[in-house]
């Protein structure tokens, strides 16, 4: 019996941790090191978003989704922020960013 109360708390703990973080879709206008400004259908200026102590970028391509790291990265950050690009970022429950993932193809 205690055994089932304790899962059930568990459970509902880590169900609480999941719905405070969010996840937005939409464009990607703006991205530098401290953080990225994200345009919605529903919000057309767009929202900025600080990045949290450790994130991570990744690129989806039809069949994978590859994180890039280094000087891969950095070059897609700076094609980023010269023209936009369509992305999904996840934010924690202090509502910084810890991943995005950029569509598109792989350069």
């Amino acid at each position: 019996m205690l055994r089932k109360v304790l899962f059930a708390f568990v459970m509902v703990i880590l169900c609480v941790a999941f719905a405070t973080a969010d996840t937005i879709t939409g464009k990607v206008t703006k991205i530098d090191e401290k953080g990225v400004t994200v345009a919605t259908k529903d919000n057309k200026e767009g929202k900025a978003y600080e990045f949290a102590k450790e994130w991570k970028l990744f690129l989806a391509t039809k069949d994978a989704k590859e994180e890039l790291t280094g000087d891969a990265k950095a070059a897609r950050i700076k094609a980023i922020a010269e023209k936009g690009s369509g992305a999904t970022i996840e934010t924690n429950k202090d509502g910084k960013v810890t991943e995005v993932t950029i569509k598109g193809k792989k350069k």
